[in-house]
């Protein structure tokens, strides 16, 4: 029985032995043609040998231990050119078989070193397309980074004095290409990079002149395009980012007179806007150029004239005076109908309260529905409001209460310069008399009261008739 114990024990240690001699063989192999530089081949006997093996993960750990006194020399070879980039893709390759990433610390140093190197091999291959172009300045500046330490950095050396000296044969030549394209920046940055050596010669000043001529003249092109787009910020970006830098004298020019430049553009294009009646295209174009200045007063005005033409609530307009405060907050009425806008003169207590608008002969109709809050469906309190135009009153609304229809209005304010819309001191909430949707119009007026207040006189209303001629005439001829 004994004798048969020691024969087991025997066999399990020699079938260990064979196992570890084989793990290690395949192992060793493996690394074998790792040294010999046949990435390829190591990936094809991975994935026939260790791959999903029984083995594979001690195998791994085996390959990778090696690996680490192999780098430096993997390294030296591809930075002597000795091993492609087509063998260094099957190498990465292998290492992602073997499962060696960057969380080990001495492939993540062996990466880093690789891409410098790598890097340099392609400032050489950028120099290398560039001299085919006959770019040399670029292939100057390409070679000019590849460092001694580089393998290529002799083969650099004899580029880049072969690169230097037929740029210096194309110096000039080149600043003139630069200007027959209309590449105006780049003859001036090549010229200033001959400055101190050219400067004096004629050539040299002639074709400074003749840059410095073309980038005003392409300056004001895409500077008056930025104008087209009411985009001021941008304009002067490009005049002070991208072509101040040059130190052109027409440049700085332009610089100092851009801001009063835009804004003069500006109001001629709203003019011309407004001259077809594209009144809302004005305004908007007027807005955008003065929020890409940040704010003009002179832009903002015009924008103001324009925008009379356009329809606009009250809520929209500032009071020139007013007692009490504008309420503005609820759209929905006693009927759950939903508004766009709401409006009334929010105060306590039985005391007059009113504001006061100039809408200066701007409009002709001012309309709307006078309705009880949603809020309000329940209050005990009724209210009523009065509308004047120039001191005259020309509207009283219904005396509103809970159970209050919507009632629409619609009066003509041609001419009206002044308008005040008062809620009387009586009792009752002035919310409950909110005007919905109060929106002034340059519409029709044929058919549109100028009062409903009963005992209006016929004086009052020619006496607005002929004012509102007389207004339209003036307006539509400023317009």
């Amino acid at each position: 029985m004994k004798n048969y114990k020691r024969i087991l024990a025997s066999a399990c240690a020699v079938l260990c032995l064979t196992a570890f001699t084989a793990c290690a063989s395949k192992s060793e192999k493996l690394l074998e043609l790792i040294d010999s530089g046949d990435y390829s081949a190591a990936v094809d006997y991975y994935d026939e040998k260790i791959d999903d093996s029984s083995k594979e993960r001690e195998l791994r750990k085996e390959v990778k231990r090696g690996m680490r006194k192999r780098y430096d020399d993997i390294l030296e070879k591809y930075n002597k050119g000795e091993i492609s980039e087509d063998a260094m893709e099957s190498f990465f390759e292998l290492m992602d078989d073997l499962k060696i990433d960057d969380d080990d610390d001495d492939y993540a140093e062996f990466l880093s070193k690789y891409k410098t190197y790598k890097q340099y091999k392609d400032y050489l291959d950028q120099a290398d397309k560039y001299m085919k172009e006959e770019d040399y300045s670029e292939a100057v500046y390409y070679l000019k980074m590849i460092p001694e330490e580089s393998g290529c950095y002799k083969d650099a050396q004899k580029k880049l004095t072969e690169a230097s000296d037929k740029l210096a044969e194309s110096k000039l030549a080149s600043v003139e290409s630069y200007i027959e394209d209309g590449e105006y920046t780049y003859a001036l940055s090549t010229l200033d990079s001959y400055k101190s050596e050219l400067s004096e010669s004629d050539k040299y000043k002639e074709l400074r002149e003749k840059a410095e001529t073309g980038l005003v003249e392409k300056a004001k092109k895409e500077i008056e395009e930025y104008f087209d787009y009411g985009d001021y910020s941008s304009a002067y970006d490009l005049l002070y980012y991208d072509y101040d830098y040059y130190e052109v004298e027409g440049i700085t020019k332009m610089l100092d007179t851009l801001e009063d430049d835009f804004v003069d553009y500006a109001i001629k294009k709203a003019e011309g806007l407004a001259k077809d009646e594209e009144y809302e295209e004005a305004v908007e174009y007027l807005e955008t150029a003065s929020e890409s200045m940040y704010g003009n007063s002179t832009l903002d005005e015009a924008a103001k004239k324009y925008r009379a033409y356009l329809p606009t609530f009250i809520t929209e307009l500032e009071y020139d005076d007013i007692e009490g405060s504008v309420y503005s907050n609820e759209r929905k009425d006693n009927k759950s109908n939903e508004y766009d806008s709401a409006f009334c003169i929010d105060g306590g207590g039985e005391k007059e309260w009113w504001a006061e608008y100039s809408i200066s002969g701007n409009y002709n109709i001012f309309s709307g529905i006078v309705g009880v809050p949603y809020s309000q469906r329940s209050t005990g309190d009724t209210k009523y409001f009065e509308i004047y135009a120039d001191g005259k009153l020309i509207y009283k609304s219904p005396e509103m209460n809970k159970d209050s229809d919507p009632v629409e209005f619609k009066l003509n304010v041609t001419g009206v310069k002044k308008l005040r819309i008062v809620y009387p001191a009586t009792p009752g909430n002035n919310s409950v008399a909110t005007i919905y949707d109060g929106l002034f119009t340059k519409g029709e007026t044929k058919g549109v009261e100028f009062s409903n207040v009963d005992g209006a006189s016929e004086e009052t209303t020619e006496a607005a008739t002929e004012e509102a001629a007389e207004t339209t005439t003036t307006t539509t001829t400023t317009a």
